[in-house]
């Protein structure tokens, strides 16, 4: 159930950025980031890896 979490609060964090609250996102992306290292190694981990780290970007 835990490897469910990075992709939940990233998609959150894509969210509350979208209604114009950074503050908001920037927490769920913190949330995600935790939660990373219940994901495994494969293509699907490392695309929620790329996402987190482009939505950290966008949110500087």
């Amino acid at each position: 159930m835990r490897a469910f979490y990075p992709s939940l609060h990233l998609n959150l964090a894509s969210d509350h950025l979208e209604l114009g609250e950074p503050d908001l996102a920037r927490e769920q992306l913190e949330r995600a980031v935790r939660s990373l290292d219940a994901l495994s190694e494969d293509a699907y981990s490392e695309s929620i890896r790329t996402a987190v780290d482009e939505l950290r970007q966008r949110l500087r």
